[in-house]
């Protein structure tokens, strides 16, 4: 106020941002095992990646099995694992799409794996079972992430920072 006291309050404004970022990506990890009986046994996985500068909460992958294997004869889950994110131990791929518990939470820079293993019979349909899983996450000031899968191992296949590449995984 120019009065000469150095009594004037005032409050300096501190924003802190966010850069929420998450990627997804869903491969074939190994050839399609043919068990000789109809049966074809199929080996994903699925990897999820923070590119951003905040952890990730609730952390979540879904997969509509029932979606992709509709065409099949039939199909049956053999497996759901990951030494990285705590696995929803009612997964059916049907009703429950919800791969994890929505727990875990992702840490910058960090990225995580999970594995599913299908037994599938095609009948006549040997052809045409592609999917995508999607992943979602909530940053630390509330705000939803969500990612739609790559066909591939890296979640980014262009290096450019932002995940933003969706394909199906035959």
């Amino acid at each position: 106020n120019g009065d000469g006291a150095p009594d004037e309050e005032s409050v300096t404004p501190v924003i802190l941002d966010e850069l929420p970022i998450l990627g997804a990506a869903k491969r074939l990890s190994s050839s399609p095992s043919n068990n000789g009986d109809g049966s074809y046994d199929l080996s994903y996985e699925l990897r999820v990646e923070n590119f951003g500068d905040v952890s990730l909460g609730n952390l979540q992958v879904t997969e509509d099995l029932g979606n992709a294997f509709g065409a099949a004869e039939s199909w049956t889950l053999l497996s759901v694992q990951s030494a990285d994110f705590t696995v929803n131990t009612n997964f059916d791929g049907i009703t429950d799409v919800n791969l994890l518990t929505g727990l875990d939470t992702l840490n910058a820079g960090n990225v995580g794996a999970v594995s599913i293993v299908l037994r599938v019979v095609p009948g006549s349909q040997l052809t045409g079972y592609n999917n995508q899983v999607t992943a979602s996450a909530t940053s630390p000031g509330g705000i939803l992430i969500v990612d739609e899968s790559v066909n591939g191992s890296d979640p980014d296949p262009d290096n450019n920072g932002n995940p933003n590449e969706e394909s199906p995984t035959p």
